[in-house]
């Protein structure tokens, strides 16, 4: 584009882009753009990557120029030096070829395929470990693999907090309704 590269400025940023891509931005330039006799000047992101745009304008530049797109009309409208309102149409013919161009230029693009690193399956070696001397029932499964310090360190927590596991449903405790509910002395306010 016949830009001067010592006029952009480091970026680090990244850019979404209308196939949900993201891009990191390398740099950040600032244009003037001239359009129907009206100048504007735009910060531009800079990308690396293949396109059939050699820039795309969007709502910074459309705040700028307090312009209206329609794209069901291909056009955009704004106000121009003198005041009257200036139209940009677009070219159906330079669209469909473009659109052409980027899915032939898509097609030519190899893919590649990510490789994942193959999943480690957890290993089947574990300790069962009674945490209650008197009632050989509470058993906590700790796995084998782990250094003898922090097995040691799983156990000694376990068994410090041992109460506060519901180790099995107690007999009886199958009435799940609130304590008010039970009590016919308490009614209901709604």
């Amino acid at each position: 584009m016949g830009v001067d590269l010592r006029d952009m400025k480091p970026s680090s940023r990244s850019l979404t882009g209308f196939n949900g891509a993201s891009e990191m931005m390398i740099r950040t330039i600032k244009l003037p753009v001239y359009a129907c006799g009206v100048t504007r000047t735009v910060k531009f992101s800079v990308i690396r990557t293949k396109g059939p745009y050699n820039a795309i304008l969007g709502i910074p530049w459309l705040h700028l120029m307090k312009a209206i797109s329609s794209t069901y009309h291909h056009c955009v409208k704004f106000p121009g030096p003198n005041g009257q309102v200036q139209t940009l149409r677009g070219d159906q013919q330079a669209a469909r070829d473009l659109l052409i161009a980027t899915v032939r230029m898509q097609q030519s693009t190899p893919h590649i395929n990510a490789i994942a690193k193959q999943i480690q399956h957890p290993k089947d070696e574990i300790l069962e470990v009674a945490i209650d001397d008197s009632d050989q029932s509470k058993v906590v499964r700790v796995g084998a693999f782990l250094s003898e310090e922090m097995q040691r360190a799983m156990i000694d927590f376990l068994n410090q907090n041992a109460s506060t596991f519901a180790w099995a449903a107690r007999s009886g405790e199958t009435d799940h309704s609130h304590p008010q509910d039970r009590q016919p002395k308490h009614r209901a306010l709604a």
